[in-house]
């Protein structure tokens, strides 16, 4: 009766439902209580990332059409934060207010919840430059859906929120799964796969493109249409990274990584990508990697290679010039 009455309660407002579906006991224990004309506070965090190591298709888990896939490479240096306070009132503000993927993210999780007749505000604390591949509307939403949860004392479990996510901004990256490893259906928010163990540690040199041209709206992008050679590519290539993520070998990642680059560059082209690769291996890069739906593009050193990566900056400064802003991520 809550479940039926609180879903009316969000469509009479004209608030997106959640077609999450659970069974009636992980419902009833997903439900929260509060005390009414009582003020709650709850915060949540997602780290940002840096594009992907790997986006292609894949036929695991026996699906007869390729399934669209990524393994995404978390960046720390990039977060986004949420503080929910939760009034009761029927309207729930968002601060900025042009993060409404956020804004519906908090509705979704408070229908989930069971909550009804709660508002308040939500305000989001980013540094993720937006448009550009890094994962700025996947951490606000991550960071607010964990931001409602605690309010009530609850922790959803990474699954959930990828299909909180999903329902928020159509398509999520993997944040919510943190440090983790895995193969992620980006517009079903379900990890297909999780892999052994995390990505192995190494250092990125960021080359972004900072024209509002090179801003990209991920959501607006058509899904790559690929070849049966390129999905035959992509398993294979699957089936190498499996291998040296459990070696922890970063070489072998960083070659997954190119493979991947070079196989998107025919759907979203990324300017001097052969150019960069080139600059960067002559320096010591072990690969590059980009974000297939974004435009910036990283090049990969050995963890502690600062001496590469910034010989490599300095030349590729001179040669890209102020189109680019170019970071070292250690």
């Amino acid at each position: 009766m809550l479940k039926t009455w609180s879903l009316l309660f969000f469509r009479f407002a004209g608030i997106p439902t959640c077609d999450i579906k659970l069974s009636s006991a992980k419902y009833k224990k997903m439900q929260v209580k509060f005390k009414p004309h009582t003020e709650i506070v709850g915060y949540g965090y997602s780290q940002g990332h840096h594009g992907e190591i790997f986006q292609g298709v894949t036929l695991q888990g026996g699906k007869k059409r390729p399934q669209p896939v990524l393994v995404t490479l978390p960046c720390p240096r990039y977060r986004s934060t949420a503080v929910y306070h939760g009034l009761p009132q029927q309207s729930l503000q968002i601060l900025p207010s042009n993060k409404t993927k956020a804004l519906r993210a908090a509705l979704h999780t408070l229908a989930l919840l069971g909550v009804s007749r709660l508002g308040g505000w939500l305000s989001i604390d980013s540094n993720i430059p937006v448009g550009r591949g890094l994962g700025s509307s996947s951490a606000d939403v991550i960071a607010a859906i964990r931001a409602v949860a605690n309010a009530f004392g609850k922790t959803l479990p990474p699954q959930t929120i990828a299909r909180l996510a999903v329902q928020a901004e159509a398509a999520s990256d993997s944040l919510m799964f943190d440090d983790a490893c895995v193969l992620f259906a980006q517009r079903e928010g379900v990890a297909v796969e999780r892999f052994s163990a995390p990505l192995p540690p190494m250092d990125i040199l960021s080359i972004q493109y900072i024209s509002e041209s090179a801003s990209i709206d991920t959501i607006a992008l058509p899904l790559p249409e690929y070849s049966t050679q390129e999905a035959v590519e992509f398993a294979a290539l699957l089936n190498r990274l499996r291998q040296c993520v459990l070696e922890r070998d970063p070489g072998q990642v960083a070659a997954v990584a190119s493979a991947s680059a070079r196989i998107n560059q025919l759907f979203l082209h990324k300017p001097h990508l052969e150019e960069i690769e080139c600059i960067g291996r002559s320096y010591g890069a072990l690969g590059v990697q980009v974000a297939h739906s974004g435009s910036v593009i990283g090049l990969l050193f050995s963890k502690g290679d600062r001496e590469g990566a910034i010989s490599a900056r300095y030349e590729l400064g001179a040669y890209l010039g102020s189109a680019v802003e170019l970071r070292l991520f250690d």
